[in-house]
């Protein structure tokens, strides 16, 4: 049964060692949680430029990812910190993937209907968090990035919830898939991707997704060029 496992929260504070804010820190929370379009109580992002807003609500992340991450890269030396909330996510759950979770869908979570808005784009905070220097692009190559949120009507949820499929959308457009075809086929040390325009036009057409990444496939039609994922996966020099 597709369920919540644990429900994570946290605000954003300074870090000394990146020398900025960052809200990845999350803790347990054991009681019911009113979720609304401007998030969950007692979370946040550090840097709202790039995190948050309507369309990323809510983080899930799949517990069973973990299991890939120890089996996948043999860091079996980092067993214990690999585990759920290490990225940063407000739901850990259970039976539910990257590859069968599609865009449009809409889930009965305790009482809150929330939808399935974008994948999760990995940035240069997860190696922080990690200890992992290459923790952001293995996560894009592989497609464990798991899924945001919108908020269709609010509601209270909390650890123990079914997560119980309402409605899936015509268009069926996986978050693997969307992750696949944008960064997961990296080709040269650059990590750049093939142009794949029958899916890029699927991807800026598919009005469910979030404006952010339709607008990534715009821009990749409208140049023929990809655009540099230096920054985001590994931060300002002084971090990588």
């Amino acid at each position: 049964m597709q369920r919540i496992i644990n429900l994570y929260t946290g605000l954003p504070c300074y870090q000394a060692d990146i020398k900025g804010v960052t809200a990845i820190e999350k803790f347990p929370v054991s009681t019911a949680l009113y979720v609304d379009r401007t998030g969950l109580p007692g979370d946040g992002v550090g840097d709202v430029e790039r995190h948050g807003g309507i369309e990323r609500v809510v983080h899930q992340y799949p517990a069973e990812n973990y299991r890939h991450w120890l089996a996948l890269f043999n860091i079996q030396s980092s067993a214990s910190i690999f585990q759920p909330s290490l990225f940063g996510e407000n739901i850990s759950s259970l039976g539910m993937k990257e590859s069968d979770t599609y865009i449009g869908d809409i889930y009965r979570i305790g009482s809150a209907l929330l939808q399935v808005s974008q994948p999760r784009k990995p940035c240069w905070k997860l190696n922080w968090k990690s200890g992992l220097p290459n923790a952001s692009i293995l996560m894009q190559m592989n497609g464990l990035t798991g899924w945001f949120y919108r908020v269709i009507e609010p509601g209270y949820i909390k650890a123990g919830n079914s997560i119980l499929l309402i409605e899936r959308m015509p268009q069926q457009m996986s978050i693997k898939n969307i992750v696949s075809e944008l960064y997961g086929k990296a080709e040269s040390p650059m990590y750049k991707t093939m142009l794949n325009e029958k899916e890029l036009h699927a991807i800026a057409d598919n009005q469910l997704l979030s404006e952010n990444w339709r607008k990534v496939a715009l821009e990749r039609l409208s140049t023929g060029n990809i655009e540099s994922w230096q920054h985001r996966l590994y931060g300002p020099p002084t971090v990588i």
